[in-house]
């Protein structure tokens, strides 16, 4: 699930998904904006902050998820 507009902060988290982790992006120096995705605590993922950005036009936050062999 991809939300914008999350308002979050590294230190407060009011929207937890039972059964979900949540990865985001707040944008720095601002209270306004952010970016999140939840994601069933079922699927690896590796967070990938070297893709991530922000600016005054756009944000970005990117996962690698890891696929089970079967």
């Amino acid at each position: 699930i991809g939300i914008s507009e999350t308002w979050l902060t590294d230190s407060f988290h009011f929207c937890d998904i039972p059964g979900y982790n949540l990865i985001h992006e707040h944008r720095k120096g601002r209270t306004w904006g952010g970016i999140g995705l939840y994601l069933k605590r079922d699927i690896e993922f590796i967070p990938r902050p070297d893709l991530c950005f922000s600016n005054n036009s756009a944000e970005s936050v990117f996962v690698e998820i890891i696929r089970k062999e079967t």
